[in-house]
């Protein structure tokens, strides 16, 4: 998911309005491996302001 994630910021394509794939990236920062936490937290913060209602509820 988050490599899909990745893609589309780069071609530009992404869709800050889709609420499951933000809820789902969010959700998956109880990952176990470090390196999977830290892009997830890099790439939320690159989205901004759009994923900040879900990392407040989790």
């Amino acid at each position: 998911m988050l490599q899909t994630v990745m893609e589309q910021m780069a071609l530009a394509t992404f869709n800050p309005n889709d609420s499951e794939l933000l809820k789902k990236m969010v959700e998956c920062m109880g990952d176990s491996q470090g390196m999977v936490r830290l892009s997830l937290a890099e790439t939320l913060g690159s989205i901004g302001k759009p994923a900040t209602p879900f990392l407040v509820e989790a």
